[in-house]
């Protein structure tokens, strides 16, 4: 889920906009990040496209769902669900942080079995 420059600008806006601040200067919106989140802009914004990619994901996943309870019952709702899920297993940006055998970057991982 892509979530560009302008929508995290909009809820940056929004956000300030909520603590009754409008369109402060760079120094201000640094100062302000600084003083109430303890983090530098690069990093807030870094937070805050999570924060909507995540909400995106949510959205399309209610939607496919809601999709899916409109539908028949039996074969073709599983059906749906599968192909839901595998399309939904594509999309996701998962990383394995486990150590695997053989791992040649990894010279504490277990050692293939015989």
């Amino acid at each position: 889920m892509d979530v560009t420059d302008e929508e995290v600008r909009g809820e940056i806006l929004r956000l300030l906009a909520e603590q009754k601040i409008g369109n402060p200067d760079p120094e201000f919106y640094r100062r302000w990040l600084q003083n109430t989140f303890r983090e530098t802009p690069v990093q807030f914004e870094r937070q805050v496209r999570e924060l909507l990619r995540i909400r995106k994901l949510m959205r399309q996943v209610g939607s496919d769902l809601a999709g899916a309870a409109n539908e028949a019952t039996g074969e073709k709702k599983t059906e749906r669900f599968l192909k839901w899920n595998q399309e939904l297993m594509a999309r996701a940006n998962f990383k394995d942080y486990l150590p695997r055998s053989g791992d040649s970057e990894n010279p504490d991982a277990t050692p293939p079995g015989p």
